[in-house]
């Protein structure tokens, strides 16, 4: 728990039977159906666990929720440098953006992405790029709305040491929210933990 204690969950299943279709041409995927639930936990709560398969466009949709409901900027970590990349253009495809403009990306020297404007809303980085900002810029450099640590169930020294400098950073930012996005509930590490 992080600050005041404001915790939430939102789960969603890949196998669910309940598929919204987008208007905007985007694929129908799982979690669509729960954009509205998603949105008002990650406003009302400064923390949001939000649980999903494989597949069900957790890393995709929510931050495209959100910069729908205007809050912005986001920024979307990744473990690894591909799925940066992948979903960065994924999402830019789907908003009708080149990448480096509303949406952008930012991994090793590779910075394709214009935070300091009001060009590029959502940006995906890899954690470690964000602790080396961190390192030159301090918290400085989480000057963001909304956090959404993606894959925390893959956890890392990088993805862990991140999580720590966001909770101390939310201690000290009421208005910040975090997402902490996993593809299975953190209270099954203890059922896995025994493999």
């Amino acid at each position: 728990m992080v600050g005041n204690g404001e915790t939430s969950s939102v789960a969603s299943s890949s196998s669910s039977s309940v598929l919204v279709t987008a208007t905007d041409g985007r694929q129908p995927l799982p979690v669509m159906a729960l954009r509205d639930k998603i949105v008002a936990k990650i406003l009302g709560n400064r923390v949001t666990l939000i649980i999903g398969d494989t597949g069900c466009g957790k890393s995709s949709q929510v931050p495209q929720f959100l910069l729908e409901e205007n809050i912005e900027p986001i920024l979307c970590t990744q473990p690894r440098r591909f799925a940066v990349v992948a979903i960065a253009r994924m999402v830019a495809k789907a908003r009708n953006c080149e990448v480096g403009s509303e949406v952008g990306y930012h991994i090793g020297h590779s910075n394709v992405s214009d935070i300091s404007s009001t060009r590029s809303k959502i940006v995906f980085k890899t954690a470690g790029v964000v602790l080396e900002q961190m390192r030159d810029k301090g918290l400085i450099a989480l000057k963001y709305k909304v956090i959404i640590l993606d894959e925390v169930h893959e956890r890392s020294v990088e993805s862990d040491l991140l999580l720590a400098c966001v909770k101390q950073l939310m201690m000290k930012n009421n208005d910040m929210r975090l997402g902490l996005c996993a593809a299975f509930s953190f209270l099954q590490l203890s059922y896995y933990s025994l493999y």
